[in-house]
């Protein structure tokens, strides 16, 4: 008898159309990519096959819309990634946790097991990872809760999170990360359209950069990037819309000082939406016409550091 978990047909989430993938969850989800993945954290393990791989990934822990966060179980350990987008946010290790407590919630919901009963049950030992894009610069090999959340005072709760800024080795981690790279490099040329798309793909294709991947779903990969660059401008437009409503509001009613607050709260809002959305803060800051004056308290309330670049964002591609 098997004693490994599987967890192929946990998740209670399954039903929820309207969350869709990234070209990271889509490229994943086929376990001979997520073999390689596991190979690559795990070069040591030899022994693992696919049919060891189960995909749990949670469609809706945090978001609907478009996801980017990645469950694996294999054998006795449960993998967690989650991508990170051009931004720096260390709240990954609260989604983190919040995902974890999720699987393993619907783990033993669908084997039946309850937790109050006197015999241990058996537990996959997390591992989690965030996959970071750009230039590594000053950032740690391991995010912790305890730290970043604590100052590493004790806490009855941890969590560890080795990021993943590539290898230089060419594994399927390094090409991910290049065909983000190239896929941004295009985006900054012709902009978010179909164009850069297509190029991006003809390029990795000729650089055997996820090479058999895009030549067999590069209609599908199309198709989510066409998606996501859609809701980036509804979001877009959405948010620029509320700021102006709110602010005449502010006006009608002659309140001064409610309405710089509401403005404020409003900017803040809406900034980390964009930001959230893959926009750097200036980019976002230039979106919602914020002045020249008032951008130092908002570069400072939302990261010092992210004026070129965003947060570890819940979506890229």
């Amino acid at each position: 008898m098997n004693n490994y978990i599987n967890m192929d047909d946990v998740g209670e989430e399954k039903a929820n159309r309207k969350v869709k993938d990234s070209v990271f969850t889509d490229l994943f989800k086929d376990k001979k990519y997520a073999l390689e993945l596991y190979r690559t954290l795990h070069p040591e393990d030899t022994s693992i096959n696919e049919g060891d791989i189960s995909i749990v990934t949670i469609k809706s822990i945090l978001m609907e819309g478009i996801y980017n966060d990645l469950g694996l179980s294999v054998r006795d350990k449960l993998l967690i990634l989650a991508e990170a987008q051009s931004t720096w946010s260390e709240n990954i290790l609260v989604r983190m946790l919040m995902y974890a407590a999720r699987t393993y919630h619907n783990y033993f919901k669908s084997k039946g097991i309850t937790l109050y009963k006197s015999t241990k049950v058996k537990l996959p030992k997390p591992e989690f990872y965030v996959v970071y894009h750009n230039d590594r610069g000053d950032k740690p090999d391991i995010l912790s809760l305890r730290e970043v959340f604590f100052n590493g005072e004790e806490a009855v709760i941890d969590v560890r999170v080795k990021v993943i800024y590539g290898s230089g080795k060419n594994d399927i981690i390094d090409q991910y990360i290049m065909f983000c790279r190239i896929v941004d490099a295009q985006i900054a040329l012709y902009g978010r359209n179909r164009v850069a798309i297509e190029n991006a793909i003809r390029i990795c294709r000729s650089k055997d950069i996820l090479a058999e991947y895009l030549r067999i779903r590069e209609s599908e990969v199309i198709g989510i990037m066409e998606e996501l660059f859609d809701e980036k401008e509804i979001l877009k437009t959405y948010i620029t819309d509320i700021g102006n409503q709110r602010e005449a509001k502010g006006k009608v009613e002659g309140k001064a000082e409610g309405k710089a607050e509401g403005i404020e709260e409003t900017f803040l809002a809406n900034l980390a939406n964009l930001m959230n959305f893959g926009y750097p803060l200036e980019d976002a800051m230039d979106i919602l016409k914020v002045p020249e004056a008032d951008r130092p308290k908002y570069r400072n309330a939302l990261g010092k550091n992210q004026s070129s670049s965003p947060l570890l964002s819940a979506q890229k591609f």
